[in-house]
């Protein structure tokens, strides 16, 4: 994420010459959180998100007040676990404010509620294959107490998160590998996407067959196209 244009070159210099799975307009797309404006335009449930547009600044204790979040996350719009975020309150927003206004100087900054369900119910990691629902985890808040973005537990899914889930995917409208679908609910229950990672390749293959599932998609995938 830190050098995320060299990324992209890379990506391009790849699709030139080989498949990729993801596919390079996937990744593209995917690698940069803004993404989350068109999947909430088209209809999709999305955790409320207040942008502010690199180079620029906004205050971020007027922000809180005018969306009514007691508690809030300050963080970059190209990102990775919990690098370069914080959570904050207006009355303590001292510190926030400077990072949002250091992330702004290159990159664009995301302001969202912090969701209290994270740290009872949890963060639900849903894993598709081949456009098919795979396993789900329970992920630890990192804002919270985790220590690792790999501090998960095997979780059910519910009908409401798989359907979401699968909303968002028919979204991107591109036959995909592999997709990780994060929700969370706001405070009234609703499941809510926070991510939809068509890069991250955090996909959590020690649980429920998964890895065994994966590498069936990944051989078909390549008989298709040999």
């Amino acid at each position: 994420t830190s050098r995320h244009q060299e990324f992209l070159a890379w990506v391009d210099r790849v699709a030139g010459v080989a498949a990729l799975w993801n596919p390079a307009p996937v990744i593209r797309a995917n690698t940069d959180k803004r993404y989350l404006t068109r999947l909430e335009a088209a209809g999709v449930p999305v955790v409320p998100t207040e942008w502010i547009d690199r180079g620029t600044s906004r205050q971020l204790d007027e922000i809180l007040r005018e969306r009514g979040w007691p508690v809030a996350v300050v963080k970059p719009a190209v990102s990775v676990a919990a690098y370069d975020t914080m959570r904050f309150t207006a009355d303590h927003a001292d510190a926030a404010q400077a990072l949002a206004d250091e992330i702004a100087l290159g990159r664009d900054v995301m302001v969202q509620p912090y969701l209290h369900s994270v740290e009872a119910y949890g963060e639900r990691s849903l894993i598709h294959f081949g456009g098919s629902f795979s396993h789900a985890v329970r992920k630890a808040p990192m804002l919270a107490g985790a220590t690792s973005p790999d501090d998960v537990e095997a979780a059910e899914a519910t009908d409401a998160e798989i359907a979401l889930a699968q909303r968002a995917l028919s979204w991107v409208a591109t036959d995909l590998m592999y997709a990780r679908i994060d929700v969370a609910q706001l405070d009234d229950g609703t499941p809510v996407i926070m991510e939809l990672e068509l890069t991250e390749p955090r996909l959590f293959l020690r649980y429920a067959d998964a890895a065994d599932r994966f590498a069936a998609v990944i051989a078909e995938a390549a008989r298709a196209s040999s």
